[in-house]
Parts: structure tokens; sequence; C-alpha cells
């Protein structure tokens, strides 16, 4: 297995696991970038000791009193919301300034402030600020902090706000589980030819970039004995001869077993389903077809209903056991603010394994059937910028069954083949060297669904009023556009729906609906800054 290379990054991806108290309390601590945490260090003074210019008399001038989230990630672009006293007044900002810069290491390193908004009476500050990717920082060291000042004629104001290292993942060949990965990174590469293992789904999720090249695989294994052959990472065992597909759900069903040599035939297993109906098994006592079980939004990802489901096993003959059924494809997530795909990531269903064959002839035949192929797996890919490179390429394909021959002449029917996968994009906008409109155009043999994702110019600064917001997505598919614990507004795929925004930092976010909000997959969120006009 090839090392792995741990260094930092990240950039403006949310997590939906909490919601704002519609009362205006700071959010809660999640695992989205853009999430409020627990409590950083305190604020550093940039003029006296509350952190901010007094006046003769001891007065504040200029103070900055708090800030949400008081928790970033190293790599992210954000929105913050400065609350104090004396800050620029949104009628008067002639001479105002705010800058970041992260320091507590060697050198201090600047933070790039894409935009800023103050209110009527400087009682608040919006700040859009995007922290730099810096590989010298990495989990356990001691920890960096945002400082964040604001100037205005007569002094500044600082705030600090504790910044997150989050590691990076860097690999070229060899093999990568599923229980080696980490929940979130800043930034990960892999390089091809690369095999995904073991029995979790694999979630890549980074901050600030995903390149794919090469090939990276989470294919079921194909059968080779009456065994049922393994599922790709996440996805279902094939059946052992006279057994459905594992995770029976999609399944595809056991062919029946012959007791009588004479003449005696096993039935032929069928195909796992999941995208699409898998294969039934032809000929004599044959396995049924696997259901196409698999949701169009995959949620819960990696659940029995959204992986790659196994073929039904072969039926015996007496003491011949039929052929196995081939493993399911695994599941793939892949999210992060740009997913770049030069290369081929599959997760196709295997083949079933042939059975035993001892004589076939016209109306008698002595052999055991042959297994079903796996289902195809799936493949979610989330990203604000989606780059497709030449040789991008997704594969959800379902296994192949199998037909038998005694060497001279074919035996009757064949085992069923696997169902199709499916595939997931949350986009909001495309980019592709192959001049295509729709990374539909680079899946192979599945079935694609388009999630929401909120348009990558969104607003996140505004003041409190009405605003309108454009979530990207199926125009076939309605979505939940939410505020906090607010009731969500209905909204088709790439339509406008407008959302009243009070004061203070929103957490803004197009859902699938039903969808449990505590799932990374329910959706995508932005945090927007909202202050008094």
């Amino acid at each position: 297995m090839a090392a792995l290379a741990m260094l930092c990054g990240c950039s403006l991806l949310l997590d939906t696991s909490e919601f704002r108290d519609p009362s205006g309390a700071a959010p809660d601590a999640g695992t989205g970038a853009d999430d409020g945490a627990p409590p950083g260090p305190p604020s550093l003074d940039a003029g006296t000791a509350d952190g901010g210019l007094s006046g003769d008399a001891g007065a504040c001038v200029l103070c900055i009193d708090g800030a949400e989230p008081e928790r970033v990630a190293e790599g992210q672009t954000t929105a913050l919301l400065l609350r104090g006293r004396g800050l620029p007044m949104s009628d008067d900002i002639a001479g105002a300034d705010v800058s970041a810069v992260l320091v507590g290491g060697e050198v201090d390193v600047e933070a790039e402030v894409l935009d800023w908004r103050a209110s009527a009476a400087g009682t608040a500050m919006g700040v859009i600020v995007a922290l730099p990717v810096m590989t010298d920082y990495a989990p356990g060291n001691a920890e960096r902090v945002l400082r964040v000042t604001v100037r205005r004629e007569g002094g500044a104001a600082s705030r600090d706000i504790a910044v997150d290292a989050l590691p990076e993942l860097t690999q070229v060949g060899g093999s990568l589980a599923g229980s080696d990965l980490a929940a979130r990174y800043s930034a990960i590469s892999l390089t091809g030819p690369l095999t995904f293992t073991g029995s979790r789904a694999i979630r890549l999720s980074a901050t600030r970039r995903i390149e794919v090249a090469g090939t990276l695989r989470a294919d079921g294994a194909d059968a080779i004995s009456s065994l049922g052959a393994a599922g790709g990472p996440g996805g279902c065992a094939g059946g052992a001869n006279d057994m459905a597909g594992g995770c029976q759900l999609g399944g595809g069903g056991a062919g029946g077993a012959s007791a009588s040599m004479d003449n005696g035939a096993g039935g032929h297993g069928g195909g796992g389903g999941c995208g699409t109906l898998g294969d039934a098994g032809s000929g004599v006592r044959p396995g049924r077809a696997g259901p196409a079980v698999c949701t169009a939004a995959l949620t819960p990802f990696g659940a029995e209903g959204n992986r790659g489901h196994g073929g039904g096993g072969g039926g015996s003959l007496q003491a011949h056991g039929g052929g196995g059924g081939g493993g399911g494809g695994g599941a793939v997530e892949l999210t992060a603010a740009e997913v770049a795909i030069n290369g081929m990531v599959s997760a196709r269903g295997g083949g079933g394994a042939g059975g035993h064959v001892i004589l076939c002839q016209y109306e008698r035949e002595q052999r055991s059937g042959a297994g079903g192929g796996g289902g195809g797996g799936v493949l979610m890919v989330r990203a604000d910028t989606l780059e497709v490179g030449v040789a991008g390429a997704l594969r959800v394909s379902g296994g192949p069954g199998r037909s038998l021959s005694d060497g001279d002449t074919p035996c009757l029917g064949r085992s069923g083949d696997g169902g199709d996968g499916r595939v997931r994009f949350d986009f909001s906008r495309l980019t592709s060297e192959l001049a295509i409109s729709d990374p539909a155009q680079i899946v192979r043999d599945g079935v694609v669904w388009r999630g929401p994702r909120l348009h990558h110019d969104s607003p996140r600064l505004v003041t409190a009023g009405v605003h309108s917001f454009l979530v990207r997505g199926d125009p076939e598919s309605t979505y939940e556009l939410r505020v906090d614990n607010e009731e969500p507004v209905l909204v088709a795929g790439n339509e406008p729906a407008e959302v009243w925004l009070a004061s203070g930092l929103r957490k803004l976010c197009a859902m699938v609906p039903g969808a449990a909000p505590t799932a990374a997959e329910a959706g995508h969120c932005l945090s927007v800054a909202v202050v008094e006009p």
C-alpha cells in the first residue's frame, strides 16, 4: 500500500449537521467548514485591554466585542459576523479597512478579505475571508488563530478566531480502505491505478479541492467458485450457490437446486439491482431479478437500499454446487469546493461464476446453475465547481451473468446480468475539456440524478430583508430552501426562491426533501452574514 502523505488545506464546504436557533443564538459546533463551533481563544487587543481603542475617559471608541463563528478551518472561505461599538457605519466608511492574518506559526500569513459590509449603526460588520492553506499546519500542532482587524480614522480593533488544522491526502497507486480515511481533509489528490478496499463506503470530503487521475476502483469482485464474491466498499456480497444475493432488498434471486442427476439442472441466479432492474436467470428454476432499489438522491448514502447489490447464486446439482453471484459495486462520495475528474472512477458490479457442467444436450442436461452478476454501485460527486478532463469518466455498470456449455453444446439459459447503478451530481458550475454541457455524458451505464446546490455566486453579505437565492439542480425535482430552523420554502431546480433573512449569521441550506438534516448528503449550506441596513 502506498504511503499517505498528510499535509493541510480547505475551502467553503459546509455541513448540514446543525441548524441555527431562530432566537439568534450563535450556531453550535458542526463538522462543516462554514459552521460555528465551541468558543475559541479570547480576542487579542489591537488598542486596549478590551480589544479596542479607548478615548481619554476610557470609553470605548472602537471595540470588537464578539465574532461568529468562533472557529473556522484552515483554507476555508467563509462569512464572519463581527459585533462591537464604534465600528464603521454603512454611510460613513471613508478610510475604513478590514484585514486578516493567521498568527501563531513561525511567520504570520495573510488571509484574503474578499468583501465586507457595515451596519448603519456601527455595531456589526459582515466579512468574507479566504483563509490560506498552510502545509506546515497539521492536526496536533500548536493552534493558530485568525486575527481580524478593523481600522477606521482614529484607531483599530482586532478579534482572534480559532483555526482548525486539517490533513491533506495524496496517494499514487496502491490501495486505500474506508476505515483509514479522515472525516475531512483540506485537499485530496488520488492517482490510479488505485483500489478502494474494505467494507465501508468510501467518503472523501475536502474543504478545498479533490483531484482524480488514472483509474480508481471500488468494484464488486467477480465470483470464481460456488462462494459469493465480495462487494466493493459499501457494496453487498454475491450469494453462494443456492443463496440469494447479499443485502436481500436488491439482491438477485438464487437459482433452484436439482436433486436428480437424471436430466438434472440447477437454476441460474438472477442479477442484483440498484439503479436499474437486474436480469432474471433463464432456463429451468431461474433466480428472480434484483429490483431497482436505489433512490435517486442516494439518501441515506451507502445504506442497504443505496449501494450495489449482489447477484444470486446458481442452483446446485446434488453435490455439485452452482456458481457464486458477483459482488455488488461499492459506494464512493467525492465532496469538495472543487472536484476535478481526469480519470476513471469505477464502482461496477462483479461477474457471476459458472456452474459445474457434466452434460448439455437437447432436452437433457446435467449441470448446476451459474451465478448472477452483481448490481452496479453508487457514486456521488458534490462541488461548487466540477472540472472534467479529457479522461474523465464514471462507471457503475452491472456485472455480467454467465452462459454454460459442455464444450460442444451450449446449455439452456444463462444467469442474469446485474442492473446498472446510480450517480448523483450536485454542482453549481461545470468546466470541461470535453466540451460537454452535462456531466451525465461521462457516466457509463448508470442512472443519473442531480441534487441541490446553492449557486456559487450566492450573496454572502446582505442587509436584513427579503433576498433571492438560486438553487442549481434537476429542473424536474423539488428541493427545500431552509434558513436556520425555519420552515422550508419549496423550490424547483435551477429556479430562484425568496427568503427573509433577519440580522445575524444565518445558515442557508438547499436540501433534499425528507433527508435527515444531519446527513452530509442531505444538501448544501452556506453561512450568510446579515447586518441591519
